[in-house]
């Protein structure tokens, strides 16, 4: 693992003025003794476990230097100690207004509690002071409504989360009454070493009483320091970065869901200054809904840094190099290293077009319509590990939030989804993954805890209407409690997982085949799709994974004759791909539907053929099925079927067929089709440099022509036979 270290080296991807760079980044379980970034001012915060609380598989590793942060950074061996640091931070709450005394009400009309005046209740304001070194800024989170306002968060706590030499982060939350209903502020702040800080506030219109109210107001922030400059700004359209004399602020963060049509604002009068991110709401439900109205279970997420320092409050991020990913067990399993080969560009190219799908400037972004599907964000990121795009990391990541915000209901927790439309919620697809790849990003709790909790929902739902003999897609939510057993590596969710197999084992056993999903009558879920098989078989893999990386091997062999029951009905022709089109068997299938299976595939049998070696002439009959269904070009490809399907499952295909691993200071290439059947160019991404290889026909012979910059072995590995050859050379098969 030294080697490795070796040869990793981190790329900024933010403005060179940045005095503060992040990274969520992944480890290696081979990995050992402490590290850390080799800068002067670092510090790490796990946010995923290999062993939980022990063994970290993820962590948020930040860099300060008021100079500007560098563009590269590399991993060290620790020397430090352990030992506490101490704050170079002041947090505190402070009452600002205190009425103790209310008049009683009925609680048996629950109706009756809205719109009781304030006088009536009791109320206890505070705001939130944070002094760095001589330095002091107040700020205190509020919301507008029916009769004006601002009305200021109650009941404040804070609570410390985590301490290290660059930064400490804490939690402050409090309920707001706007003589209406009731709006809650939870806030995280990442406190950094040189006086900048950074807030995510989440603004969320969730349940207080048994049921919860649609808000009428918009979020209020408002900031109090030693000396401001009167400030009559219209956001972004004077733009983002301000200096308001106590302190500097910026606000890029937010300015995706604000635009010159819809502004923002920023006024002081000198004595305080107050910040309004948004001028009315949306709806993605209702076009024409109110302009201040909040639907009951909406959230949404505004982020800003400011400074209480010289030092500037511009973070950047940085991007480690694709192979690492890979080699830390993401997005796959065993190590094997991505490949720029013939399909991976279509993660790419869907990625722009969900982004050009992105509503912007509004309180709703970035809504995708059709590029909506609950693993928009997640697949983006990984295409962004992937290439390195700025532009597709943020997007991905306000994605992300959109999801946990605005897709998530949160008086029960259950999901909007809407995949050409939005009014109805459905378990089937109550997906999280997006709202836990942003905690993974951010290491911001509220999406860890909304996560988790739209996880029990999705349990909930799926247990209490059990048993049943059809499940289908009902299964999608299977890889989100895979994911979280991976990353979190609770008990709670390996029994979850395990339990959820266990239950589509049981209809297989009984069945054959996994229906469609729960329902009767209008909505019957009977009819066992090949789009639902591909689904469970999908959902197996990701359980699979997490089983592997437990070395639980007996578990995963036990899987097998269940996919390949469901493999068996996934591979006919004359079965219809959806339930909708029952009846009409393979004639049915849209071009549309076509490049659906045919990205479900790119994953299924590469990913098969690698965990179950012995099924590997199934997987070369079922790879051989992709190509009649692509579309003519990866461009085209891109924009069709179910979009989001084809994130992830084109960068599986191509690592996964070529199986490129790390060995020593060289690497070793065992693909799983015939060397003639491979595309005529890949290019392997290693920590040697990247590797081009050229494949080329002659007669019943195979040559593979090697290129890179530096020169290391190659050994290629064909059936049982084994070639070795170098980088700057050549084999033929």
């Amino acid at each position: 693992m030294a080697n490795l270290l070796e040869h990793l080296v981190l790329d900024r991807t933010g403005p060179a003025t940045a005095t503060i760079g992040m990274i969520s980044l992944p480890l290696p379980r081979e990995l050992s003794g402490n590290i850390c970034l080799d800068a002067d001012t670092t510090g790490m915060q796990p946010v995923a476990w290999w062993k939980r609380q022990e063994q970290p598989r993820r962590v948020m590793a930040f860099v300060v230097d008021d100079k500007g942060v560098p563009p590269q950074l590399h991993l060290v061996q620790s020397k430090k100690s352990t030992t506490s640091t101490t704050s170079k931070w002041k947090c505190e709450t402070r009452i600002t207004l205190e009425r103790l005394d209310f008049v009683p009400h009925k609680f048996q009309n629950i109706e009756a509690l809205r719109g009781v005046p304030a006088k009536d209740c009791t109320t206890v304001e505070s705001d939130l002071h944070l002094t760095f070194r001589d330095r002091r800024i107040a700020l205190q989170f509020g919301a507008t409504g029916p009769k004006g306002g601002p009305y200021y968060w109650q009941n404040v706590q804070i609570d410390r989360l985590w301490q290290n030499d660059a930064a400490e982060a804490v939690r402050v939350g409090g309920v707001m009454y706007n003589e209406d209903t009731y709006l809650w502020a939870d806030v995280y702040f990442l406190l950094f070493a040189n006086g900048v800080a950074h807030v995510a506030a989440h603004f969320v219109n969730t349940k207080l009483h048994i049921k919860g109210y649609d808000f009428q107001g918009l979020p209020v922030i408002r900031f109090a320091s030693d000396s401001l400059n009167k400030i009559d700004a219209s956001f972004p359209k004077d733009g983002t970065m301000f200096d308001v004399g106590g302190f500097k602020l910026n606000l890029a963060d937010s300015a995706h869901m604000a635009s010159e049509k819809e502004p923002g604002s920023l006024k002081s009068d000198g004595k305080e200054l107050f910040w309004k991110p948004v001028s009315r709401t949306f709806n993605p439900q209702l076009e024409d809904a109110p302009p201040m109205e909040w639907p009951v279970g909406f959230a949404r997420t505004f982020r800003f840094q400011f400074s209480l320092s010289k030092a500037e409050p511009v973070i950047a991020r940085y991007r480690a190099p694709n192979w690492w990913y890979t080699t830390c067990g993401e997005p796959w399993v065993d190590g094997y290293l991505p490949v720029h080969g013939e399909y991976d560009r279509v993660g790419e190219f869907t990625s722009n077009y969900i982004r050009s799908l992105m509503k912007r400037g509004r309180f709703d972004a970035p809504q995708a319509d059709l590029g909506n599907d609950g693993d928009a964000g997640g697949g983006m990121l990984k295409n962004y590990y992937h290439t390195g795009c700025p532009d597709c990391y943020d997007d991905a990541l306000n994605y992300c939030y959109y999801w946990a915000d605005i897709a998530v209901d949160h008086t029960d927790f259950t999901v909007h989804q809407w995949f050409g439309g939005w009014g109805w919620k459905t378990c089937a697809y109550t997906r999280f993954r997006d709202v836990l790849y942003g905690y993974l990003e951010t290491g911001d709790p509220y999406l860890l805890d909304t996560a988790e909790m739209v996880s029990e929902a999705y349990w909930a739902w799926f247990r209490s209407n059990w048993p049943r003999c059809t499940i289908g897609r009902d299964a999608y939510e299977f890889a989100g409690w895979a994911m979280l057993w991976r990353t979190q590596r609770t008990e709670h969710a390996r029994e979850r997982s395990r339990e959820l197999i266990r239950m589509l084992c049981q209809v297989l056993d009984t069945r054959g085949m996994v229906g469609g999903q729960i329902g009767a009558g209008p909505h019957p879920g009977y009819h066992s799709s090949l789009y639902m098989t591909g689904v469970c078989i999908l959902s197996f893999l990701d359980v699979a994974e997490a089983e592997i990386e437990e070395g639980n091997r007996e578990r995963v062999a036990a899987m097998l004759p269940y996919i390949i029951k469901m493999e068996d009905r996934f591979s006919r022709t004359d079965v219809e791909l959806f339930p909708s089109e029952y009846g009409m068997g393979a004639k049915g299938i849209s071009p549309s539907g076509h490049a659906t299976k045919a990205a479900m595939s790119m994953r299924i049998y590469t990913q098969l053929a690698r965990i179950y070696p012995s099924e590997l002439e199934r997987c070369r009959r079922g790879l051989a099925t992709i190509a009649p269904q692509v579309p003519a070009t990866l461009e085209e490809y891109g924009r069709t079927g179910r979009v989001t399907n084809n994130l992830e499952p084109p960068l599986y295909h191509d690592a996964l067929l070529l199986g490129a691993k790390i060995n020593g200071d060289g690497i070793t290439l065992s693909p799983i089709v015939e060397p003639a059947q491979l595309p005529n160019q890949q290019v392997v991404s290693t920590p040697f440099g990247a590797l081009t290889i050229n494949k080329s026909l002659d007669g019943n012979q195979t040559k593979f022509t090697f290129e890179a910059q530096s020169k290391f072995p190659v050994e290629l590995h064909i059936s049982d036979r084994a070639f070795k050859s170098d980088s700057q050379s050549t084999a033929t098969i």
